[in-house]
């Protein structure tokens, strides 16, 4: 910018001495910059919004699914706070439809994951394999007395 402003004052002083009395013309330094600037404006704004819409409708959807459900946030927060891996997540989903449960009853009431773990249909919904599984989650849910406090 400062060589093309540079070149611009030469060329007009040079032009001025050379003929005082003809037509100055001047020469055109950067022809369509208006245009070009406006052009890269409409490109950066429509990445922009291709970009910020769709995490805008997923915030929404989700704050709108947690006002709808509350028992749903609480059982992702409090099973994140617990250090439940997705797996464990969805054995404690499993547990909690076998006795007709909400799954944040099983995370807070060890009564009601003891009557998940030992139902009798337990074994068709979770699978016989699950079986230790079961028994890590019970421990870490219930057998720590500072799973809270960290």
């Amino acid at each position: 910018m400062v060589n093309d402003a540079r070149q611009l004052l030469s060329m007009l002083s040079a032009a001025a001495l050379a003929s005082p009395s003809s037509d100055l013309v001047l020469p055109a330094v950067h022809p369509g910059t208006r245009e070009a600037d406006t052009a890269t404006w409409v490109w950066i704004m429509g990445f922009a919004l291709l970009a910020g819409v769709p995490g805008v409708v997923a915030g929404v959807a989700r704050w709108r699914l947690e006002r709808l459900r509350p028992e749903e946030a609480a059982f992702r927060s409090l099973a994140r706070r617990l250090g439940l891996s997705p797996a464990d997540r969805v054995l404690v989903r499993k547990l909690a439809s076998i006795i007709e449960a909400k799954p944040v009853a099983l995370l807070i009431s060890e009564t009601a994951f003891d009557r998940a773990a030992s139902a009798p249909c337990r074994a068709e919904a979770t699978g016989e394999t699950d079986e230790n599984r079961v028994r890590m989650v019970r421990a870490r849910l219930f057998e720590s007395t500072d799973t809270l406090s960290a």
